[in-house]
């Protein structure tokens, strides 16, 4: 055994450029699945974490204009008496612009009182998810909007809507779909110079079944201070089912990087068998079993793969930051973090995608002529 390893490590010396060829093949590989499932993750994790741990509300409505006090009065007794609403709070809803020296991007403001948010919002980091708590001195920006207005905290910047208003950025926030502004009435009324006027209601329900939430929603839209209703659930399913498709790009990824890894493998096996069929012949006189000939060959192929799998894995995480950044939109910002099992997965079929070469490899050393490979000149 420890014979055929110096001969082994004596050829990967010899044969450089094989043995980067493979290196970078094989890297390569790895590095196109890490990516393919990182990239799946990416889009998941934004739904999850979106829709599952920063909105925890179920339901948001949108009150009609101009609503008489009787109106919001039958609102809110419905909202009592139905059963099924076990919290709710009153909401400024606004589509705004919000403008930097360097950017312009459609956003959603949203004021609320700063002791009712966290009930149905999470405020928190995204490099540390601490939470944040919404004050009187300025306002919370989601992590996309900071990035696409190139704004920290401390910055100005202006809202364009019903007026142009300068507003002062106190802290940035996770979030992945669409992009968010929150203050409180206080700061509000301090930007504005006016009373803010609650225009929307978010809705926690005991029971989010589908046929609770139709229900409900049929009876809200049937009183006169409703204009509309969202459920929660509906957006996430309209984001989830516009990524199905990522299932088969991935899909596509992985048959990618085996046609690069069989490729890369198969070739320089078959020109490391061309350029020793007469040490190989030699072999096989010599008494030696087909499986310890093919164990001559083989074995360099999966010491180059296991040192091609450890670079593809620095390189997939690479790849995965590229791609990630490359394919975000304005409106959305995807999970940027690789789950441990993308790096697993990736090991694994890589592996596998070497052991089918080896078997390839195997059968072709078989079928070596030993008469003829002694013959011939080396």
């Amino acid at each position: 055994m420890s014979f055929n390893w110096k001969i082994t490590t004596r050829n990967l010396l010899r044969y450089q450029k094989r043995f980067w060829m493979t290196i970078v093949g094989i890297g390569g590989c790895t590095a196109l699945i890490i990516a393919g499932f990182g990239l799946r993750d990416s889009l998941l994790m934004t739904m999850q974490r979106q829709f599952g741990e920063l909105f925890l509300h179920d339901v948001q409505l949108t009150l009609a204009s101009g609503l008489l006090e009787s109106e919001r009065d039958e609102l809110e007794e419905y909202l009592r008496q139905c059963g099924v609403v076990e919290t709710y709070t009153e909401m400024h809803a606004a589509n705004v612009t919000a403008e930097s020296e360097d950017y312009s991007s459609i956003s959603f403001l949203q004021v609320m009182q700063s002791d009712e948010i966290g009930d149905f919002i999470v405020l928190r980091g995204y490099d540390e998810p601490t939470p944040i708590v919404l004050n009187d001195e300025g306002v919370v920006i989601d992590q996309k909007l900071s990035e696409l207005l190139n704004l920290s905290v401390g910055d100005s910047f202006v809202i364009s809507g019903d007026g142009r208003q300068e507003v002062t950025v106190a802290a940035i926030c996770e979030n992945y779909v669409a992009h968010y502004i929150y203050m409180t009435p206080a700061y509000y009324e301090k930007v504005y110079g006016e009373e803010v006027e609650m225009n929307s209601l978010l809705l926690n329900l005991g029971d989010t079944s589908a046929e609770t939430c139709d229900r409900i929603m049929t009876e809200l839209l049937a009183l006169h201070g409703v204009s509309a209703a969202s459920p929660t659930s509906d957006t996430k399913d309209t984001y989830l089912s516009s990524m199905e498709r990522v299932d088969f790009v991935v899909v596509i990824v992985i048959l990618c990087a085996a046609a690069l890894a069989i490729v890369v493998l198969y070739n320089l096996s078959n020109i490391n068998i061309t350029e020793r069929k007469r040490e190989l012949a030699t072999i096989k006189v010599l008494g030696f079993f087909d499986g310890e000939v093919s164990s001559y060959v083989t074995r360099e192929n999966v010491v180059l793969t296991a040192l091609g799998i450890a670079f593809g894995c620095a390189l997939g995480k690479i790849l995965h930051n590229y791609l990630v950044l490359s394919v975000e939109i304005d409106l959305m910002m995807f999970g940027r973090e690789l789950m441990p099992m993308s790096y697993v997965w990736a090991a694994v079929l890589t592996a596998l995608f070497a052991t089918i070469v080896n078997i390839m490899a195997h059968r072709k050393m078989r079928t070596i002529d030993m008469v003829e490979s002694l013959k011939s000149a080396e």
